[in-house]
């Protein structure tokens, strides 16, 4: 897969595995969830502090986790006051 579509294809997996989650059918698949367990577990977007990808996790998921290459307290301070800034928390 090419290295500049990895995001979009995972996204729009993730759109699947939520309905598959919530009970919905997809693609002729259908897992009933188990009572009591609608919606499944949570996800964090794991991911460098970029502006797309902070405003998908905000937005879209359960939190955010910086990835491995934030080395530098400062640049991951950043990250997370501007993730918490699009509306981000930990759920």
């Amino acid at each position: 897969m090419p290295y500049d579509e990895r995001f979009a294809v995972f996204h729009a997996h993730m759109d699947k595995v939520w309905k598959l989650l919530a009970g919905e059918e997809v693609d002729d698949a259908l897992i009933p969830p188990f009572p009591g367990a609608a919606g499944g577990p949570r996800f964090v977007l794991g991911a460098w502090s970029s502006p797309l990808s902070l405003k998908r996790a905000a937005r879209d998921y359960d939190g955010w986790m910086s990835s491995s290459g934030l080395t530098n307290i400062k640049v991951m301070g950043e990250g997370i006051k501007r993730y918490r800034d699009l509306g981000g928390s930990a759920r």
